[in-house]
């Protein structure tokens, strides 16, 4: 195995941070986004969890997806613009989500009704919605 250089370094202590629940420096509209204002609260019933390019994101019981990290592209959903979150915050509008996926800087759910939602990075139509769009900080549907 190669040798970590920092960047994995960091990457790996900010996925320990996270998964830890560090609370603090998150802002309004991040705050705003947190389900059932649950502040620093651990994150729990995790049937799946994904890393994209410098975030995450976690299919929880119930079929919800909460993501945390980058938000440059919009990557964590909440339709929100903040640059980034070091809570999990709420996915904007997805619900029974059965599967979870993770581009370059972007994710893609399955729905219980067979359709998928991608949120992220749009550059190279990633997005698959025939979109012009760059990118969508809310799920839309592929297709």
């Amino acid at each position: 195995m190669p040798p970590r250089t920092r960047r994995h370094q960091r990457v790996i202590g900010a996925a320990i941070a996270s998964l830890a629940m560090v609370a603090g420096g998150a802002s309004a509209a991040v705050a705003a986004a947190r389900p059932g204002g649950r502040a620093g609260s651990a994150l729990q019933g995790v049937s799946r969890l994904v890393h994209g390019y410098e975030g995450y994101c976690a299919l929880v019981a119930g079929g919800h997806i909460e993501c945390w990290g980058d938000n440059a592209y919009g990557e964590l959903g909440a339709g929100i613009t903040a640059a980034s979150s070091n809570l999990p915050v709420a996915v904007k509008g997805l619900s029974g989500a059965t599967s979870l996926v993770s581009g370059y800087e972007g994710y893609c759910a399955l729905v219980s009704d067979g359709h998928v939602k991608c949120w992220g990075d749009n550059s190279y139509g990633e997005l698959g919605a025939n979109s012009a769009a760059t990118s969508s900080n809310v799920p839309v549907p592929v297709g």
